[in-house]
């Protein structure tokens, strides 16, 4: 899986991933989509292949989304991958612990399927403005002369 053109779906609902995978053929952003329902799975998954950026629900069967976050956190995986609550949750005190926690976003899941292509755009610009914080800044390949 390529980390930086990879996105992942974890969530224990089938219908969920039709949409976002639906959404990932709408843009451009995102060269293989992977839907994991099992989160211990995925918590093994995103460790080995640093997929470039994670949806992760919070309410699922076996580990919940905050043991997948708290998991991520203790084994170094959340600096290298963008991960992202994609939840039916709108409670602002579930947002402030997600973020709190190390997720990079919070999205409520949209009634509207247009909402997922949305939601993958933001992604896909934050997770490329993660990844050039962490590349350092561009430099130019000459120095500049300012005039007077």
């Amino acid at each position: 899986m390529a980390a930086s053109r990879a996105l992942m779906l974890v969530d224990d609902c089938r219908t969920e991933a039709m949409l976002v995978e639906e959404a990932v053929g709408d843009i451009d952003a995102f060269d293989t989509f992977l839907h994991v329902m099992d989160s211990r799975a995925a918590c093994e998954t995103i460790v080995r292949d640093r997929p470039g950026a994670v949806l992760l629900d919070l309410r699922m069967p076996g580990l919940s989304g905050w043991e997948v976050l708290e998991q991520l956190h203790e084994r170094g995986a959340l600096g290298a991958t963008y991960v992202a609550i994609l939840s039916n949750s709108s409670s602002a005190s579930d947002q402030a612990a997600a973020l709190e926690r190390g997720a990079k976003a919070y999205f409520v899941k949209p009634f509207d399927p247009d909402g997922y292509v949305d939601i993958l755009r933001q992604v896909a610009g934050d997770d490329a403005r993660m990844r050039l914080i962490a590349d350092g800044p561009i430099r130019p390949r000459r120095p500049t002369r300012m005039r007077r």
